[in-house]
Order: structure tokens, then sequence, then C-alpha cells
């Protein structure tokens, strides 16, 4: 916690926890999501826990804009996971995110011990020096699969993407 929000004593920090509605279908500017656009700036761990798989016709229809508009909003060490049951969504999740802050995101992909599967880390970061080089094309070759895994799986289905 510590690292991620950047701060000293964590004993002399007042931490607090907002839940919110969010349209994850359309960029943070709409409407519906004027909660998270007022608090983004104050904001240092965003979860989307189980709604990206619900909406990827939606959010396919839209690019995933929601991500990209998030990301590039986003302060400096802002913390996204997303908790998914498929992880397919993922190649289009990150690469809308690093539309909206290129360069300056830290992924990882942990995985989820208890059904086997994988979360998606992304962090923004201000800028230059990458994490591991090693760990990044581990991940970079996790995103791969997810992308073929997903092609084939709208493949059975008799969709694209």
């Amino acid at each position: 916690v510590r690292a991620t929000l950047g701060r000293g004593d964590l004993g002399r920090q007042s931490f607090s926890c907002q839940f919110g509605c969010t349209d994850i279908t359309v960029p943070i500017e709409d409407p519906a999501n004027c909660a998270l656009a007022a608090a983004l700036s104050r904001t240092r761990l965003l979860i989307a826990s189980y709604v990206v798989a619900e909406n990827a016709l939606k959010l396919a229809a839209a690019d995933f804009s929601f991500f990209e508009s998030l990301l590039r909003a986003a302060a400096e060490g802002t913390v996204l996971l997303v908790l998914e049951t498929t992880h397919r969504q993922f190649p289009a999740v990150l690469a809308a995110a690093q539309r909206g802050a290129p360069g300056r995101l830290e992924v990882d992909c942990p995985s989820v011990r208890s059904n086997g599967g994988f979360s998606l880390l992304i962090r923004k970061r201000a800028g230059g020096g990458a994490a591991g080089e090693h760990r990044q094309r581990e991940v970079q070759a996790l995103i791969e699969r997810f992308e073929r895994d997903a092609l084939s799986a709208a493949a059975r289905s008799g969709r694209r993407g």
C-alpha cells in the first residue's frame, strides 16, 4: 500500500473507501460517470470486479473507451485491478488503457489461486523506466495468449473479437 500510494507513515494517513454507480460502457466524461470523474483525482485504487465480461459486447462496440478515458484522467500512482471470470477481454482493456496513458503503464497479470485464472493489474506511473524487463516480457506473452484465446472463443461462437 505504501509503495502504491507513495506516502510516508501509513499510521498518520487518512484512508477511505467509497462505492458508487459507474457505467463502464461509456467514457468517464459521460454524465453517468460524474461521481467517478469527481473522485478520480484523489482515488488511487480502482476495482472493476466481474463487470467486463458481462458488458463485453457494449465495451467492444465503444472500443473500450471507458478504460482509455479512465487511465487518461487518473492521477499518477493510480492502480486499476480488473477481476474477471475470463481473461479474454484483458488485451482490449489494456490496449484502451495504453491509448489513454501511452508509455506510462506498469502491467501485471497475477494468477488467481482459487480458480486457476488471472487478474489484470494496471498502474499509471509518471513515465520513464519500466518495471522489471523480464517480468514485462512474461506479461506480454500472457497478454498475447489471452488475445489468441479471445479470437479462438469468438471463432467458436461465430463472431469476431
